[in-house]
């Protein structure tokens, strides 16, 4: 088994940042494919990109991205 820090370090050295701020980013860039290609609302893509609360979803977006995130 491998434990939280030793993972965390590995990765940290292999990607230069942290496992966190790498899934965020996953999940921001995901958001971001669904809103451009579906018509799902903010909060069903919020969701399905992992985003357990639509505020920090809207919060993380709107830092990443500049804006706020919207559907069709």
């Amino acid at each position: 088994m491998v434990s939280p820090n030793y993972f965390s370090e590995r990765f940290r050295d292999h990607t230069g940042s942290s496992f966190q701020v790498y899934l965020q980013e996953r999940r921001l860039r995901f958001a971001r494919s669904l809103l451009a290609s579906t018509s799902l609302s903010v909060t069903e893509v919020c969701h399905a990109a992992g985003f357990n609360t639509l505020s920090h979803f809207r919060r993380a977006y709107r830092r990443r991205y500049g804006s706020a995130p919207s559907g069709r």
